[in-house]
C-alpha cells in the first residue's frame, strides 16, 4: 500500500506538471498506551489520532488547492482532516516542501500560512476560520495519570521522606496541588472552564475547549514520565581525632586521606583526582593499602577506608540507615531521641506537714513546712541526636548526581544555665555543615570535621591518707582530660530502575 501511494504521488507529479505532490509515509513513532473509550483518558495513553499525527511524511506541494492537499494527506496517513463550512478551499493554494517531518507539523504550517486554525479532536482534526474556532465547546476529560500523583507534589519539610535509627523508608505525600500550578499557568482558562484534582482515585478532570484540552494533553505526556529513584545507604561513624592522626589522616572535605602503615612508611595508593575521578590501583598487590581522596569514593575505596578504620582504630559506628528517595525530593534521616524539658517554672506556694502537729510554721530538718517552689510549665520537645537531609538530583547522563547534603549534630549539655537560683534549663550545642556535591552513580561522598569535644575532670585519692589534715593533699590527683570525637559521615547515592534494581 504504500509503494503504491508514492508511486501515485510521482505520476500525479508528472501529469500536473509540478503542480502537484508526493508523500512517504513512516511507521509511526512508539507511543505508550491505546486509544482509551469516552473522554477518559491517561496522559501518555493518548488516543489513536495522536500516534497518526506523529506519522513522519515528506512532501513537494506547489500552488496546489487546499481541499486537495487536506484529501491527499488524509489518504496517505489515514487521519481524518475535516474542513469546516467557512473555509473555502478552492480559493487557497499551497505551497510547501518538507522532508520526514511529522505530519502535525506540516498541518501547522498549511494552516498558519492560511490563516487558518485547527483542533485536534478524538477521531479527526477539525480546521476552521480563528472566529469560529473561538466558538468552541467546552467538554470535560478525564485524566489518569501512568506516575500517579507523587511526582507533581510539594514536599514539606515534615513529609519529606524519613528514616530513623535503622530503619528504611521512602518519601510521602503533604500536598497535592503542584500539577494544577502548572496547568493553571500554562493553559489559557475561559469563564466556564475548570480543574479539579480527585486526590482518592489520582485523577485530574478538567473541563476546557478542545483546543486548550490539547495543550493539556500535551503537558501531561511530557510531564507524566518514569521518575528516578535514588537510593542513598548512609553510614554514620565516630572515631578518636588522636586515632586519625596515628593513621596519617587528615580528614576534611577538600584535604585529601591518606592512611598508612604505622612506621609511616605508604603503601597502596590509589592517587587522587578532581571530582569523583580516580585512577586504578597501582604498587605491589601485597604493600597494603594508602588511600588518598578528595571528599568522594568508589565503591572499592569505600570499602578500603571503612576496612582500614576498623583494623588500627576503635571505630564506633553509631547507625547505617537506608532510605530511597524521588529524584529532586528531600530524604531526611534521623538518628535522635527526643528531649522534653520544661520552657519555664512558675513559683507556687505549698504547704506540707512534715512533723504532724498541725500547723504549717515549723522547719523540719532545714526544711519549711511552708514555702515557694518553682513548678515546671510549658513543656517543650526537641529532637537531639544526627539529622542528615540530602537532595539528590539525576543527571540526564543518568551516571551523575548532584547531592545537597546538610548533616545538622546536636545534644543538651550538662552545662545547663540556672533559672531563680535552684533550677537548671538545657542548653543545646548545634554542628552543622552544609555542601553541594556531584558524584559518580554508586560512589560515596565523606563529610568529615564535625568534631565533638568532651573535658573531663578526675579527682582521685588513697583511702583515708587522702582524708588526713595537712598531708591529705599529698595522696590526692586532679587530673584534666579533653578527648575530641570526629563524626565521618558517608553518604552513597546509587540511581535505581522502576523495578528497584540498581542501575549499572
Amino acid at each position: 500500500m504504500m509503494k503504491r501511494r508514492i508511486f501515485t504521488a510521482f505520476l500525479l507529479t508528472i501529469f500536473f506538471i509540478g503542480s502537484a505532490g508526493y508523500v512517504s509515509a513512516y511507521e509511526a513513532r512508539s507511543f505508550r498506551g491505546d486509544e482509551t473509550d469516552n473522554d477518559i483518558f491517561s496522559a501518555v495513553e493518548v488516543p489513536e489520532i495522536r500516534k497518526k499525527l506523529e506519522t513522519l511524511v515528506t512532501v513537494d506541494f506547489r500552488d496546489v488547492s487546499l481541499d486537495y492537499v487536506v484529501d491527499f494527506l488524509s489518504d496517505a496517513t489515514g487521519v481524518n482532516i475535516i474542513l469546516g463550512n467557512t473555509v473555502k478551499p478552492d480559493e487557497k493554494k499551497v505551497t510547501i516542501r518538507v522532508k520526514d517531518m511529522p505530519l502535525e507539523g506540516v498541518l501547522k504550517y498549511i494552516f498558519r500560512n492560511e490563516a487558518l486554525a485547527y483542533r485536534i479532536e478524538k477521531n479527526a482534526v477539525w480546521v476552521d476560520t480563528f472566529d469560529a474556532m473561538k466558538e468552541e465547546t467546552p467538554e470535560t476529560r478525564i485524566y489518569y495519570l501512568n506516575q500517579g500523583l507523587a511526582m507533581f507534589t510539594e514536599f514539606s519539610d515534615s513529609a519529606s521522606g524519613v528514616v530513623r535509627e535503622g530503619v528504611s523508608g521512602s518519601a510521602s505525600i503533604s500536598k497535592i496541588n503542584t500539577i494544577k500550578d502548572v496547568l493553571e499557568n500554562a493553559v489559557a482558562w475561559p469563564s466556564d472552564s475548570k480543574i479539579n484534582l480527585d486526590e482518592r482515585t489520582g485523577a485530574l478532570i478538567i473541563t476546557n475547549t478542545p483546543s486548550n484540552l490539547k495543550i493539556v494533553e500535551e503537558i501531561l505526556y511530557n510531564l507524566d514520565v518514569d521518575a528516578a529513584q535514588i537510593l542513598i545507604e548512609t553510614r554514620f561513624v565516630e572515631i578518636d581525632v588522636t586515632d586519625l592522626s596515628e593513621l596519617g589522616v587528615n580528614l576534611t572535605i577538600d584535604t585529601p586521606l591518606a592512611i598508612l602503615k604505622d612506621s609511616g612508611t605508604p603503601l597502596t595508593q590509589i592517587s587522587g583526582g578532581t571530582g569523583s575521578s580516580f585512577s586504578a590501583f597501582t604498587g605491589a598487590p601485597n604493600e597494603g593499602l594508602n588511600l588518598t581522596y578528595q571528599g568522594m569514593l568508589t565503591k572499592p575505596q569505600f570499602s578500603a577506608v571503612l576496612h582500614a578504620l576498623q583494623r588500627k582504630t576503635k571505630l564506633k559506628t553509631l547507625s547505617a540507615p537506608k532510605i530511597t528517595t524521588l529524584n529532586n525530593q528531600t530524604a531526611t534521616i534521623e538518628i535522635a531521641d527526643e528531649f522534653v524539658y520544661p520552657a519555664r517554672y512558675e513559683p507556687t506556694l505549698i504547704k506540707q506537714d512534715l512533723n504532724d502537729d498541725g500547723d504549717f510554721l515549723d522547719v523540719v530538718d532545714g526544711v519549711r513546712e511552708t514555702r515557694f517552689v518553682n513548678v515546671p510549665q510549658g513543656f517543650e520537645t526537641r529532637d537531639v541526636g544526627i539529622i542528615l537531609k540530602v537532595t539528590p538530583s539525576v543527571g540526564i547522563d543518568r551516571e551523575t548526581i548532584a547531592l545537597t547534603l546538610n548533616p545538622e549534630v546536636s545534644e543538651a549539655t550538662a552545662d545547663a544555665f540556672t533559672f531563680s537560683g535552684e533550677v537548671k534549663l538545657p542548653k543545646f550545642t548545634t554542628r552543622n555543615l552544609s555542601t553541594n556535591v556531584v558524584v559518580k552513580n554508586g560512589d560515596t561522598i565523606v563529610l568529615g570535621g564535625l568534631i565533638k569535644e568532651t573535658r573531663t575532670n578526675t579527682r582521685t585519692k588513697t583511702p583515708i591518707l587522702g582524708d588526713l589534715p595537712l598531708i591529705g593533699g599529698l595522696f590526692k590527683k586532679t587530673s584534666d582530660s579533653v578527648e575530641r570525637k570526629n563524626l565521618l559521615i558517608f553518604v552513597t547515592a546509587t540511581i535505581l530502575s522502576q523495578k528497584g534494581e540498581m542501575l549499572k
